[in-house]
């Protein structure tokens, strides 16, 4: 095996454990799958936030280190789709480019619900409007 092949294979294992971490910070310690539901009102919002503030605090903080394992495996997809490119490598820019673009609402989303939970001694309409950030930054830009 190659250097280069062998190096791409860590890079995927590596990224897989990191996606590993992420998603069991999203699901026991954000407690966002499922999200809560859309219709709560802001004091709801506030007092689900405030019920789970710790777990939440520290869901964002893993998810916000470990959310960037997109750009390895994405940095991995590219090298792959260069070599069946030839002239300009279009495609293999436009996927680098949306690798990194996708990690960067994986860490910022939970990064909002963080802040949410951060002081959850102010208004309900501000945390309100930080979880919705959250939410609709994640459930919009997947395409």
């Amino acid at each position: 095996m190659a250097i280069s092949e062998r190096s791409q294979t860590i890079i995927v294992w590596w990224s897989m454990v990191f996606l590993a971490v992420y998603g069991v910070a999203w699901v026991f310690l954000l407690h966002m799958l499922p999200p809560p539901p859309a219709t709560l009102t802001a004091n709801e919002v506030a007092q689900w936030y405030q019920q789970r503030a710790g777990d939440i605090k520290l869901g964002a903080m893993v998810a916000g280190w470990t959310g960037g394992f997109m750009v390895p495996i994405w940095a991995v997809v590219t090298v792959q789709i260069s070599r069946q490119e030839t002239g300009r490598p279009i495609w293999s820019v436009m996927s680098a480019m949306g690798g990194t673009m996708m990690a960067l609402f994986l860490v910022c989303c939970p990064v909002c619900w963080g802040v949410a939970a951060f002081a959850v001694d102010r208004a309900p309409e501000v945390t309100a409007v930080m979880h919705q950030l959250g939410v609709l930054a994640l459930v919009t830009t997947d395409q």
